[in-house]
């Protein structure tokens, strides 16, 4: 993290900055200026070059941080979708009752948070009265899991007769850019 040359206070101030909602004037006093020049003082450190790539630096750091996090949340949900079955946790059931009238209702044996359930999409009952479960989609959930593991190579096919250096290449591909 880019911190060079400020001081602790200012450090201090910055992460007061950014917990604090953006108030300047809460930031500087929480970090020890005095309550009559905090707001003058605030807006002198957020001009300070110094001090903004700090914060820059921080809100990056906080961003990657979050970025990661999301990316594992993101695999993980994938995962359950490509690798549940849902039928093991989940029965349509159709019933009879005294009077003859059929019915149905959905039996889910384990719990919203296993990995089968959470392949779910939807549950609704259409217009004949019978109970229709949605599912994500399994094979799409496996096709991104195999892209983000690169499984997969996309290949391009080509008819060439001759040969092309690089050089001659790149001075092509600058000039259809211009």
């Amino acid at each position: 993290m880019a911190n060079e040359e400020i001081n602790e206070r200012q450090k201090l101030f910055c992460h007061n900055y950014l917990n604090n909602g953006f108030n300047k004037q809460k930031a500087a006093e929480d970090a020890g200026y005095s309550k009559k020049t905090a707001s003058a003082l605030a807006s002198a450190l957020l001009k300070n070059v110094k001090v903004k790539k700090y914060l820059d630096a921080i809100v990056d750091e906080v961003l990657m941080a979050k970025r990661n996090v999301l990316k594992v949340r993101v695999l993980d949900e994938l995962e359950k979708i490509a690798f549940s079955d849902p039928t093991k946790d989940i029965k349509v059931v159709t019933r009879t009752d005294d009077e003859g009238k059929t019915y149905q209702y959905v039996e889910i044996t384990d719990t919203k948070d296993s990995a089968n359930t959470r392949a779910i999409a939807g549950m609704y009952q259409n217009n004949n009265g019978y109970i229709v479960v949605k599912y994500y989609d399994k094979p799409k959930a496996l096709e991104l899991l195999g892209r983000y593991l690169a499984m997969f190579t996309d290949r391009i096919e080509a008819n060439v007769k001759g040969f092309i250096t690089m050089d001659k290449l790149l001075d092509e591909a600058s000039e259809d850019s211009n």
